[in-house]
């Protein structure tokens, strides 16, 4: 184990067996770049915390999430909700 994989705790992504291969994948972003991405993404101040808050260091972007999904879909009045599943 190197020590890319020892920082992002992702050492699945180095092991390859033939049903995970997708050569899109491969085309699109090099192996060691999501690691890398990965380890520099960071929405939130480690500074401050909200143990309430299970999602507090994603929290500002699932709130703009939220905000654009809610602006995009507007019901209709014939919307039916399977509730099936």
């Amino acid at each position: 184990m190197d020590s890319s994989q020892l920082i992002t705790g992702h050492s699945v992504f180095q092991e390859l067996s033939q049903d995970l291969i997708n050569p899109i994948f491969g085309k699109l972003m090099e192996r060691d770049r999501y690691p890398i991405i990965l380890s520099t993404l960071h929405f939130s101040d480690n500074n401050v915390s909200n143990e309430g808050d299970m999602l507090y260091k994603i929290r500002a972007v699932v709130d703009q999430l939220l905000a654009a999904f809610k602006n995009t879909l507007v019901p209709f009045q014939n919307l039916c909700i399977d509730e099936s599943i």
